[in-house]
């Protein structure tokens, strides 16, 4: 089967809305890919159905069973990761080898701060 690993530029795991993500995308595959798809996307999860948004989407042609390659991201103004008591909303790095069907995903914060919103608690309440 092989592996497929995303790194993010610096180990983090946070953008600033607005902000270039960048990182490395590796591969050592028992076959080449084909094609390489790179998504940023946000999810929910929670009461409800699933939402999910690809804001980014990048192919990248891969005729060698193993390699690496640069991306480069530009995050959206948002949704902002968020935690709440009902839905939370969670951001992903995502890479698909085509032929093997392979995923490797990478969490990711979107947020002014390194932390997801707490929006659990509402204004006026307490813990």
């Amino acid at each position: 089967m092989g592996e497929l690993r995303i790194e993010l530029a610096g180990g983090r795991s946070w953008a600033r809305p607005g902000a270039v993500l960048s990182g490395t995308v590796r591969w050592e595959l028992d076959e080449p890919p084909g094609r390489l798809e790179l998504r940023l996307l946000w999810y929910t999860e929670g009461r409800g159905s699933r939402d999910v948004g690809v804001v980014r989407r990048e192919g990248f042609e891969a005729p060698e069973s193993s390699g690496k390659l640069s991306f480069r991201l530009s995050v959206p103004p948002g949704p902002y990761s968020f935690e709440g008591r009902i839905v939370t909303l969670r951001w992903l790095v995502e890479a698909e080898a085509q032929r093997s069907g392979l995923v490797a995903q990478e969490s990711l914060v979107v947020a002014p701060t390194p932390v997801p919103v707490d929006i659990k608690t509402a204004p006026g309440e307490t813990g």
